[in-house]
């Protein structure tokens, strides 16, 4: 790949389903400070960071990301990214949208407020995002396959959100049973 951006499919949209439409995808090997935006975009935008880091400036933060993690841009939000001056960034990305797309996100971990997901699934979400946007590139007129594929990558996600959140409700427990008064007391 290039240095510049390899936009596997852009602007006229897959129709997967009513629920689902993809826009466009692609993949991009950045280089020192290489900045994008301001931009406001009209669909969803998320993002998967393979190697380096950059940052996101959205909402009046700055969020500093880095490898394996996935940030997302929601539709009408200003934003400007950046890739870092001496580990830039590599990532790939989709764009989304249809009536289904903000409750799979709220599923997936991504919410008004969490607009970054740490993927820590030993390389499942890394790895099927990846092969989306393969997929994407190849079989681009096959609705069917990319839909499976991009199901998929939100089927990780949300196998790794559900695993976070049992072991939240462990801690908080354990937490409980640490602080409560011994039966003697």
């Amino acid at each position: 790949l290039s240095s510049a951006a390899s936009d596997v499919y852009k602007r006229q949209p897959v129709y997967l389903s009513k629920a689902l439409n993809l826009y466009y995808g692609g993949w991009e090997i950045c280089c020192p400070m290489h900045t994008f935006g301001p931009a406001i975009r009209q669909h969803y935008l998320v993002h998967y960071v393979t190697r380096g880091k950059g940052r996101l400036w959205m909402n009046d933060t700055c969020y500093v990301i880095e490898k394996d993690t996935m940030f997302l841009i929601r539709p009408g939000i200003t934003c400007v990214y950046q890739a870092d001056k001496d580990d830039p960034w590599e990532y790939c990305w989709i764009c989304i949208d249809g009536y289904d797309v903000e409750n799979m996100l709220n599923n997936s971990g991504f919410d008004k407020v969490n607009l970054l997901f740490f993927d820590k699934s030993n390389g499942e979400v890394r790895d099927a995002m990846l092969n989306f946007i393969f997929y994407f590139s190849k079989y681009k007129n096959n609705e069917y396959m990319l839909l499976s594929r991009l199901y998929n990558i939100f089927g990780h996600m949300k196998i790794q959100m559900k695993k976070q959140q049992a072991k939240s409700i462990h801690v908080e427990r354990a937490c409980l049973l640490y602080t409560s008064p011994s039966p003697r007391d």
